[in-house]
């Protein structure tokens, strides 16, 4: 009975989710030009050509963004080649099942009551709605790294097995293509592992994701195309903040992204909404110029 009543939670919240991101669906693209490169070099693996940036002259090498997302909407760019919208539904399909391991994991470690609470949370946060029904890897991603924290964190004692090694370094092989923090993620792993010797079989999973990306940032260097890294670092070359200050930066917004809305200031996400983008608001004057919004009331 316990076990039921868990399953109708379970899926009435899913049922809930993803009612609330088909509302979302329109063949626009909130990121860019993330979402649109995406697309392309998507087509582009789609029809083996490489990972070129076709919509450029000469189609060149891309190597700004890894080729995770890309890789993961090649069946949709077979048959539905730039869909906007099937990209999306490709999209919020990780996301319920995100929201699915994500349950499961935290009625593993907190009970049934707090795998709720964790999902109602998660599911009801503006910021899983908006980057589970955009073509970003931000889901794909954490969906990657939640199945790799429930295979590590396995129950039972004693080394893991080859396969469930192997399991992690495909996911751990795989993550860096979609977000480069995913070398945090190896690296903390790396650490975990190396303190007892049972837990030692993890390294060669942590070093499959180290591998990728050593390999991604060669073939970066090789084609001698800008890299998202470089971009990094050129900022903070150019005098843009400090690591420090930017890691002070992200942390005061981090209780916005957590619970939005009930901290002041202004949420992060909303710049990205239609009643956060200042020119939809604004009001045209005669010669189409667009005016600052009239006053609530005016």
């Amino acid at each position: 009975m316990q076990r039921k009543k868990e399953g109708i939670v379970l899926l009435a919240v899913l049922a809930l989710f993803a009612a609330l991101a088909a509302a979302r669906l329109n063949p626009f693209c909130l990121f860019e030009p993330d979402s649109p490169e995406y697309l392309f070099t998507s087509r582009a693996l789609a029809e083996v050509r490489g990972y070129v940036e076709i919509d450029h002259v000469g189609q060149p090498p891309h190597t700004f963004r890894p080729p995770g997302l890309p890789l993961l909407l090649v069946p949709l760019s077979l048959v539905r080649p730039f869909d906007v919208v099937g990209a999306k539904v490709v999209l919020i399909v990780f996301s319920v099942g995100f929201l699915a391991l994500l349950w499961w994991f935290a009625r593993a470690v907190a009970g049934p009551w707090g795998a709720a609470i964790a999902l109602v949370l998660v599911a009801t946060s503006p910021y899983t709605l908006l980057h589970g029904t955009e073509v970003v890897a931000e889901i794909p991603f954490l969906a990657g790294s939640l199945g790799l924290l429930a295979l590590v964190s396995r129950t039972r004692r004693g080394p893991p097995s080859w396969k469930e090694v192997g399991a992690a370094g495909a996911l751990l092989a795989f993550l860096p293509l979609l977000r480069m923090v995913a070398l945090a993620l190896a690296g903390a792993l790396a650490l975990w592992a190396v303190v007892r010797a049972e837990r030692r079989r993890w390294l060669a999973a942590a070093g499959a994701c180290f591998a990728v990306f050593v390999l991604w940032a060669w073939r970066c260097r090789a084609a001698g195309g800008p890299s998202y890294l470089g971009a990094i670092q050129n900022k903070l070359d150019g005098g843009g903040l400090a690591v420090g200050e930017q890691l002070r930066f992200y942390l005061a917004r981090l209780p916005q992204v957590l619970l939005p809305g009930l901290s002041p200031g202004q949420p992060v996400y909303e710049r990205l909404l239609l009643d956060g983008a200042p020119t939809l608001n604004a009001r045209p004057n005669n010669a189409g110029a667009a005016v600052p919004p009239l006053p609530s009331g005016a």
